[in-house]
Formats: C-alpha cells, structure tokens, sequence
C-alpha cells in the first residue's frame, strides 16, 4: 500500500516543475488580420497578413495561390504549410 503513494508523491514532484513551465510558455494566435497585397521579385502575387498572438507578438504571414502549400511565415516560401491555422500557431511559437 505504501509504494504506490511514494510513487505518486515522486511523479507529482518531478512533474509539478514541467506543469508550471508549460503554463508560462503557452502562447496561441488571437488575432489573423489582412494587410495588403504583394508582388515577389518573380511577379507572384501573395497577400500579407499579421498574426496577432497571447504574448503581444506580432508576426507576418503570406498566402500565395496557386501552391500546394500556400500559407508561409514572413514574406518568402521556406516556412509553409497547407493550412492558415497551423502556420500561425508555428509563428506564435517562433
């Protein structure tokens, strides 16, 4: 009967650190606005728009047609993903 509350007591110790680490370092998007439309140096079209995240950040992300892969963090294809929400969740994090 006892190991079993030694065992709790020693994994909500070692975990009570890392629960209050994750706290502090949750950051989300809250707001996705648009900015303008854009030209590359290629002549691709891209619109701009602001990830607004919980920490008061700001970051640029761009959606260029015609890709498979559309959504990309800042002004140029490295970063990108097929979907808007996942990109900016990737740019709150960053």
């Amino acid at each position: 009967m006892q190991q079993p509350i030694v065992i709790f007591i020693t994994a909500s110790i070692l975990l009570s650190p890392l629960n209050t680490l994750a706290q502090d370092k949750i950051v989300a998007p809250i707001q996705i606005h648009y900015v303008q439309e854009n030209k590359s140096f290629l002549g691709d079209k891209y619109n701009l728009y602001r990830v607004y995240c919980s920490d008061g950040k700001k970051y640029p992300i761009s959606y260029w047609k015609n890709k498979s892969k559309p959504w990309c963090l800042g002004k140029q294809r490295k970063t990108c993903d097929s979907n808007q929400l996942p990109l900016a969740v990737l740019a709150c994090l960053s």
